[in-house]
């Protein structure tokens, strides 16, 4: 039985998939479709940095204090559901997670960069999570991506790690904070400065995998990745390897109208539905049989071996 690897993508009614998480990003075993079916608008790409993320939308930056999680999590306890069992130890230990994370937070959280001077803009990546974890490439401990990058940046350069809005206590413990304030130029940005300003000050973007390094290349700014985004083939996308140097990332030049059709070439690797359910409020008139309808096809193909049949990869094997 093939195995296939799905990930939804940010482009309405539209997925990624794989058959070996190596090729997620270059998408090279992947084969070309025809291109948007006839109900489907052609992909326009604005230059600009903003998106508007659903996932994003009324995030609230400030968590629930300890305390109150604790009792809240003891009061989920004491009704013993079997949905989300919790043991008293668990409960206690993640109340103290979530003061070491305040605490370090509040210790370490620039509110007011300089914008002025030279840096880099990294965005943390909420986690745990898929997009470290399984394609960080190595990278899924991002304090080692903030180590390469600042050995690698001139030393009046700073380093602006903005903490990701969504980010809990976990992977955020003492260890996290007193390492982080070992990596010289490296400034651990709060949760509420502008992710934008951000962007539209750095000298260049840089992230594991996180969106924000879409935003940098639609803007027109270059980024650097340690892992497997779905966006690594795109203009403007450099991987991070050994020897890699700034002038390098700075000359990288981005055409947009380059870009659009490498999107659109792309979205040809794509198919087309829904499998994460929270992305079917960006399909307008989301029809949930006709998302069935296709799924159901995708299965087949995969089964059969159909959907890798005409990759370049395997033609030329």
């Amino acid at each position: 039985m093939p195995t296939v690897f799905c990930y939804q993508s940010l482009f309405p009614d539209r997925f990624f998939y794989v058959r070996t998480l190596e090729d997620f990003g270059s998408f090279a075993e992947v084969p070309e479709g025809p291109g948007p079916e006839p109900d489907e608008p052609e992909v326009r790409i604005e230059r600009r940095f903003e998106k508007r993320l659903f996932y994003m939308q009324g995030v609230k930056t400030r968590g629930k204090p300890a305390l109150a999680s604790l009792a809240n999590d003891l009061r989920r306890l004491s009704t013993t559901r079997a949905s989300k069992p919790m043991s008293l130890a668990g409960a206690l230990q993640k109340y103290q997670e979530a003061r070491q994370f305040v605490r370090g937070y509040e210790r370490a959280a620039v509110a007011s960069p300089d914008l002025s001077a030279p840096y880099v803009y990294f965005a943390l990546q909420l986690q745990p999570e898929m997009t470290t974890s399984t394609l960080g490439g190595g990278y899924s401990d991002q304090l080692s991506a903030l180590e390469r990058l600042s050995a690698m940046i001139p030393d009046d350069w700073r380093i602006y790690a903005k903490e990701n809005p969504k980010q809990t206590a976990r992977q955020r413990g003492e260890a996290f904070f007193r390492r982080l304030a070992m990596i010289p130029k490296v400034s651990y940005v709060a949760k509420t400065v502008d992710t934008y300003a951000l962007l539209q000050g750095c000298r260049f973007a840089s992230t594991v995998t996180g969106t924000v390094g879409w935003e940098a290349i639609t803007g027109g700014k270059p980024v650097l990745v340690f892992g497997q985004p779905w966006f690594a083939s795109l203009p403007g996308v450099l991987r991070y390897r050994a020897g890699l140097t700034v002038d390098e990332v700075l000359a990288t030049a981005i055409d947009h109208a380059s870009l659009e059709r490498a999107v659109r070439a792309l979205l040809r690797k794509t198919a087309r539905g829904v499998i994460d359910p929270v992305y079917q409020g960006i399909v307008p008139k989301f029809d949930p049989h006709a998302n069935v309808e296709r799924l159901l096809g995708f299965l087949e193909r995969g089964i059969d071996g159909r959907l890798f049949a005409a990759a370049p990869a395997q033609r030329a094997a």
